[in-house]
């Protein structure tokens, strides 16, 4: 006579829990969809782009590198136009060059530092998996990764968290807002606004100011401190001037602006000759209208 062996509910549930769990923990992780950039020592190697990870592993750099992970990241982004070493000690991987941007060198001892959803990484990127949504950043540094404040913020080419500094000081126009208008005789004398700050400080303010009043145009002169008629109309076809330095900056015109339509730019530079990029509207260029 056969006996049939019967487990109970409670521990029949908790061994297909288990071997579900087991399933799950020795699944691959799964290719991400995140956001990718690479700053180098002098230009931007891979702008921002979403791109998505591989099962197929990444270049090894001499140790193990999941094509789901920082470093399968980019290998995606450069097409696999990238190369790394591994630290004897550790076996971990760290990346020697990007887009033949090359360091550390005999040289120069700058290294690449791996960002991931604004935190800095201290370990191999072969060893962090993605998930989609994630923004990845590598960028050259000055400092190693393990000497990086976990609060510190870059965007890689902004001369913090190590970074190299290739950007001007943040500008902005505080004196007249966005599509502002004034009636004739209302408009402000005084143009003002901010310089943000910069590692290598604020070595120059330029402003340009532009107006349009039906087929004729005409730009600000700083030099003969009047408004001259412009051959081809658009803001961008003029050149700024110099009005200072300082993290607060104004320029008082001689006299006030007459009816048209304005536009206001301000550019910031640092020591470095680092000059910040102009066209943001609300920020550093305003449009304004005097009636």
């Amino acid at each position: 006579m056969s006996r049939t062996c019967r487990l109970p509910l409670a521990l029949l549930a908790s061994l297909v829990a288990g071997l579900a769990g087991t399933s799950a923990a020795q699944a691959a992780p799964a290719p991400a969809k995140v956001r990718f950039t690479a700053e180098g020592a002098v230009r931007t190697l891979v702008s921002q782009r979403e791109i998505t990870t591989t099962d197929a592993p990444a270049q090894t750099a001499g140790a193990p590198c999941p094509g789901t992970s920082a470093g399968g990241a980019l290998d995606v982004a450069t097409s696999g136009k990238w190369t790394g070493a591994a630290d004897p000690a550790t076996g971990a991987a760290a990346v020697t060059s990007i887009l033949g941007d090359v360091f550390p060198n005999e040289l120069d001892p700058r290294s690449f530092v791996l960002m991931v959803n604004s935190v800095v990484v201290a370990g191999s990127p072969c060893n962090l998996e993605l998930n989609s949504g994630d923004t990845v950043l590598y960028y050259l540094s000055t400092l190693p990764a393990a000497a990086i404040d976990p609060s510190c913020r870059t965007n890689g080419r902004d001369g913090l968290c190590g970074s190299i500094d290739r950007t001007g000081p943040p500008a902005q126009i505080t004196a007249i807002k966005e599509q502002q208008r004034f009636a004739a005789g209302k408009a402000p004398l005084t143009l003002s606004g901010t310089a943000g700050a910069d590692p290598n400080g604020v070595a120059d303010v330029r402003i340009r100011l532009t107006r349009v009043r039906g087929k004729k145009c005409h730009y600000y002169s700083g030099i003969d401190e009047t408004f001259l008629r412009s051959k081809k109309c658009g803001a961008d076809g003029q050149q700024l001037f110099s009005i200072g330095s300082g993290a607060t900056w104004s320029y008082l015109l001689p006299r006030r602006m007459t009816p048209g339509r304005y536009t206001l730019d301000v550019q910031a530079v640092d020591a470095l000759g680092n000059a910040s990029v102009v066209g943001a509207r609300g920020r550093d260029r305003i449009v304004f209208f005097v009636r």
